[in-house]
């Protein structure tokens, strides 16, 4: 790799000159490391050595639990009556899971349906008792004054509120 490729990696497309550089390309060393980073802030090869290692460690787990799921397909379970272990298939077990979480979620889903027509017409109740205040207080004389006896009887019902 030439000397001009290992600067494009380091700059991309439209970053070849660093800022200020006035069209002059700066020197860079280090093309004789392999790997970008500083080893003494947890970065570069040391990095990358984990990762592989880590990776590594997952993708034998995986296998060594595929082998035990293997090994262990069909379960026993005593029934009350023969006292005979009865074999259970493992596609009936995933079908009753899969019954039970379909289940619980339409039961969710009736609850959140619930509370949301419960919500509604707590809103629709606020709103009609406050436009109908709304209402009393924007009823005028005709000259223009406002009705003194809504706002009366509003401050009225305020205070046997409080009183309350």
């Amino acid at each position: 790799m030439t000397a001009v490729q290992l600067r494009m990696e380091r700059f991309p497309k439209g970053r070849n000159y660093p800022h200020g550089s006035k069209g002059r390309v700066k020197p860079v060393h280090n093309f004789h490391k392999k790997y970008l980073g500083n080893t003494a802030e947890g970065q570069g090869f040391a990095d990358k050595t984990k990762k592989k290692a880590f990776y590594q460690y997952k993708k034998l787990q995986a296998k060594e639990h595929a082998k035990s799921k293997c090994a262990k397909p069909v379960t026993y379970v005593k029934t009350t009556e023969n006292v005979k272990k009865k074999k259970v298939d493992a596609f009936k077990q995933a079908e009753k899971q899969f019954q039970k979480r379909k289940h619980e979620k339409e039961i969710q889903h009736k609850e959140m349906i619930k509370k949301r027509k419960e919500r509604d017409i707590a809103l629709k109740q606020y709103s009609e008792k406050k436009q109908v205040k709304h209402k009393k207080l924007c009823k005028r004389t005709y000259k223009g004054q406002p009705v003194m006896a809504n706002q009366m009887d509003l401050l009225l019902k305020k205070i046997e509120a409080q009183a309350k």
